[in-house]
């Protein structure tokens, strides 16, 4: 199984190298008749231009309707992908590319696969001793969580081609009971980063994005982009905003995706107060941690764990309905995971708090 992924890692690596030279290829074809018009002193240089396509055409006319029809048909279903994810923005065109690789198919049912029986394993051990009471925050609990956040990582890297990076954010509050959501605080709980992030990090020394930044959600108007740049979220420098995540508790859909966060910014669609974030990402998708919630309804704040997050420094990284389907499976089980686990006091550096369950 492990060579078989090897393989496909290479296979992978060939497969772009592949989609570039299809593109020189393709160049090549177009620029050549216009280099040979230029170099050439018969005639004027449109006429010649004219000329040169004529007999290309003629000695290549069956290749050349292949090709456009590939073309065309590659366009349309791009176009699909655009109307069907219109706001998250189109992906990039290696994105596109990239779910034409049959191989990832297999990495990526496979990874599916393992993820299903490591989770299934967790939950029968916890299962197994249901009165022995354990937190999220026990180091062998955060420690096998951080290996099915790895494993999703490497399921969405494989997806789309991209390096990207996976955390969870889960709800703190002090004392016990349900409280609004509005009233705790949004958290990292684990972080998986991206691997560009990783090897800086240990070439170079640089610090990694910081993890103890906390965000409050704000629902209505409050939590628009425009009204969080202007009223900003709290008089607590620590306490962030990031309209993403408060869109995914006001939204129909309970999802955001965007393969652009600089552009949406300047359009006033993302605002965030996240230090240096344009330094880490520029596509982004949030995914809501609670129970199946039918579109259009509203969310129970007591059901509600946190947030999945994954997000990457590529633009248009993510083709909007794999990932929504994906990352949807994904945000279930990982609800799953913590809800079982997290039904106990927790420690927050001085103060008792526990997962909003």
């Amino acid at each position: 199984m492990n060579k078989f992924f090897k393989f496909c890692d290479v296979f992978n690596q060939l497969s772009g190298l592949i989609q570039m030279i299809i593109w020189i290829v393709l160049g090549g074809t177009v620029l050549s008749p216009i280099v040979i018009c230029a170099f050439s002193s018969e005639g004027s240089f449109f006429r010649e231009l004219c000329k040169e396509w004529r007999l290309f055409i003629s000695d290549h006319s069956f290749h050349c309707w292949v090709g456009l029809l590939v073309i065309f048909i590659l366009f349309l279903v791009n176009r699909i992908l655009h109307v069907r994810g219109k706001e998250a923005g189109p992906p990039a065109l290696s994105t596109f590319f990239h779910r034409f690789n049959l191989c990832i198919y297999y990495q990526v049912i496979s990874r599916i696969h393992l993820f299903e029986h490591d989770f299934e394993k967790a939950i029968r051990a916890k299962m197994s001793n249901p009165s022995h009471y354990i937190s999220i925050d026990d180091e062998s609990v955060k420690e096998f969580a951080g290996h099915l956040f790895s494993m999703i990582k490497e399921t969405i890297r494989y997806i789309t081609g991209a390096d990207v990076a996976v955390h969870v954010k889960v709800f703190r509050k002090s004392g016990g009971g349900v409280v609004p959501i509005e009233d705790a605080l949004l958290k990292t709980y684990w972080r998986i980063p991206s691997d560009a992030e990783k090897n800086r990090s240990n070439k170079t020394g640089a610090r990694r994005r910081r993890s103890e930044e906390s965000f409050r959600i704000q629902r209505g108007d409050a939590g628009r982009p425009e009204k969080l740049v202007e009223n900003g979220c709290s008089e607590d420098e620590n306490i962030k905003y990031n309209s993403a995540y408060n869109y995914v508790f006001r939204d129909q859909l309970h999802f955001w995706i965007h393969n652009d966060l600089k552009r949406a910014e300047k359009t006033k669609k993302y605002a965030s107060g996240s230090e240096k974030w344009k330094d880490y990402y520029n596509s982004l998708g949030v995914f809501i941690l609670s129970p199946r919630v039918l579109p259009g309804s509203d969310v129970q704040d007591d059901k509600v764990v946190g947030v999945l997050v994954v997000d990457s420094k590529k633009s248009g990284a993510f083709e909007y309905e794999m990932m929504r389907q994906l990352m949807g499976y994904f945000s279930h089980r990982i609800y799953a995971f913590l809800r079982i686990f997290g039904g106990v006091p927790i420690s927050d550096n001085t103060e008792e708090c526990e997962v909003i369950i």
